[in-house]
């Protein structure tokens, strides 16, 4: 084998190594852009979990709602409608009974 082909020889292997370098510059650009989505869809649903916790959590919307509806005076509304009514029922009779004395 003469000089000559032992040099193309290694141009075409060194040929042959930039084109699989080529191909692994690509696949690591692929892998670069999928980790950049991978960690933006991670943000994400950290957010979204926040979110959730916000309204769903310990403290959350929902668990503050239902104590403040447990805090809820129902002694008082049942007092309320065992007195204010039988007052509204005895007024409107009374004043039903005025306009049947001042028209008959």
């Amino acid at each position: 084998m003469s000089d000559d082909d032992r040099l193309r020889a290694i141009e075409q292997k060194l040929d042959d190594h930039g084109a699989t370098l080529k191909g692994i510059q690509a696949a690591i650009n692929k892998v670069a852009v999928q980790h950049e989505q991978i960690a933006q869809l991670q943000r994400e649903t950290t957010n979204l979990w926040s979110k959730i916790n916000e309204v769903c959590g310990p403290n959350g919307l929902l668990t503050r709602t239902a104590h403040y509806q447990a805090s809820c005076p129902r002694a008082q509304i049942r007092w309320l409608w065992w007195v204010v009514v039988p007052q509204g029922l005895t007024t409107l009779a009374i004043g039903l009974a005025v306009l049947q004395s001042a028209g008959g």
